[in-house]
């Protein structure tokens, strides 16, 4: 018991030790923040540094200018023939002869001969119908000859009749005197009237004559259009090329007999060629003849709206190092309108003189062959044009991503958003704004890291 009575004493006393303990540690740590609070409440605050100064980029400028004498877009296209020429036959007969140069592939110039056919037959007929001719003519001189001498002998008996009328009167006056019978009067009556009946008969026979003469000379004139017309039979049994051109097909052979109308030979002509090629619509815009709107008497020509200027261009074809060139225009639509699966406008270039070729770039001087434009042949086509609206000229390095560029106007950086219209060799061709982009504005050329609007910049020149 005793025992027990010590431990409680000794727990009590220590607990009572660690209660003051707790209290003073407390107190220090009070004391230790409200020091440092006032420690750092009565602390200078440092001295404020100078700004930095603001960093004013630096950038290279190009001035813009107009281009004035218009731009050269590039198509591609296909050499096809002006026309293709089939000849048929206009007589018909065996081929006795057929040229070496009527061969598919073979050049053929204008009168040459092609191919002759057996010309027996018409050559009969031109000799039948000459004869025809001749017997037409002696029958026209026979019947002459007659209407000459029937009207001799009409005169002749308009004099008899004159005189035996004389002599009617003479023998009226007798026989009103008694002189004569009745009878004797009755006679000479008749006398008057047989020689009037052989005046009118003779006159009847040259109205006829004069009708046997037109239906001869219509006979005589039908017989010379039969000589005509087997002349021109037999100058058909010889085939001449009609143009110049090259033989592309061939559908007989010699000793073979045609009938009148079967094809021979198919010629296509090299006097002229044609590349059929497609414009987009811009490049339609920019051709678009400014004749549309005008104004022709009675009203509006409405053709001017289908069509454009024939405009001059450049074919080029490529052989080897060597570009060659030949001129031609750009005359007319090959077509109603759009290509439904290209949504292109079909157009014809023709080349006046394909034969009339200039190398415009030779990479080897030792060797240069001299081509003739030739169908099938892919060719570039460049037209040049000068379009109604104003051009641009500025370098491509002046356009960021999305058509955007960055002009400097009075030291500070205006956006603007520009319409190219033509990229080529470094150059851009863009469409001007009035307002926006016009010629003499100075663009940015040099990169920009962050550009911002209105900021202020430095140009080097």
């Amino acid at each position: 018991m005793a025992e027990n009575s010590e431990k409680n004493e000794c727990r009590k006393g220590w607990t009572g030790r660690g209660f003051v303990f707790r209290l003073v540690i407390s107190c220090l740590i009070l004391g230790f923040a409200v020091s440092g609070a006032i420690l750092l409440g009565s602390a200078k605050a440092p001295e404020q540094k100078m700004g930095t100064p603001q960093i004013i980029p630096t950038v290279q400028i190009e001035e813009i200018f107009e281009q004035k004498d218009g731009l050269t877009f590039k198509i591609d296209g296909t050499v096809v023939p002006f026309r293709e020429v089939p000849i048929a036959s206009e007589v018909s007969g065996k081929i006795a002869f057929l040229s070496p140069q009527c061969r598919v592939g073979r050049y053929v110039q204008k009168g040459e001969v092609l191919m002759k056919m057996d010309p027996t037959d018409y050559e009969l007929e031109l000799a039948q119908a000459q004869q025809e001719v001749i017997q037409a003519a002696r029958s026209v001189e026979e019947l002459a000859v007659n209407i000459t001498n029937a009207r001799a002998e009409l005169e002749i008996a308009q004099k008899q009749q004159e005189v035996q009328q004389r002599e009617v009167q003479r023998v009226r006056g007798l026989a009103e005197n008694g002189a004569i019978s009745q009878t004797e009067l009755d006679s000479t009556l008749l006398t008057a009237l047989e020689k009037r009946d052989a005046v009118q008969t003779l006159m009847n026979q040259i109205r006829t004559y004069e009708t046997q003469r037109e239906r001869l000379v219509a006979s005589r004139t039908l017989a010379e259009v039969q000589v005509r017309k087997a002349k021109v039979n037999l100058e058909r049994c010889t085939i001449l090329a009609p143009l110049d051109g090259v033989v592309v097909e061939l559908q007989v052979e010699e000793d073979k007999f045609v009938q009148r109308g079967e094809s021979l030979v198919s010629i296509h002509d090299t006097s002229r060629l044609e590349v059929q090629c497609s414009l987009y619509m811009k490049h339609v815009e920019w051709l678009w003849s400014t004749r549309a709107g005008e104004e022709v008497p009675g009203g509006k020509d409405v053709r001017n709206y289908y069509q454009f200027r024939p405009t001059p261009v450049t074919i080029v074809y490529r052989l080897g190092n060597t570009e060659y060139a030949w001129k031609g225009t750009l005359e007319y639509l090959d077509g109603p309108g759009l290509d439904a699966r290209t949504r292109m406008l079909p157009c014809r270039v023709v080349v006046q003189d394909p034969l009339d070729v200039q190398a415009i770039q030779t990479g080897d001087e030792g060797f240069q062959a001299t081509p003739s434009l030739l169908p099938g042949m892919f060719v570039e086509v460049r037209v040049h044009v000068v379009p109604r609206c104003t051009l641009l000229n500025m370098s491509e390095m002046a356009i960021l991503p999305g058509g955007t560029v960055w002009k400097v106007v009075d030291g500070r950086m205006k956006r603007v958003q520009i319409t190219t219209a033509q990229s080529e060799n470094g150059r851009v061709l863009v469409y001007a704004k009035p307002g926006v982009m016009e010629a003499g504005d100075r663009v940015i050329v040099s990169p920009l890291a962050s550009p911002l609007e209105d900021a202020q910049v430095e140009v080097v020149q």
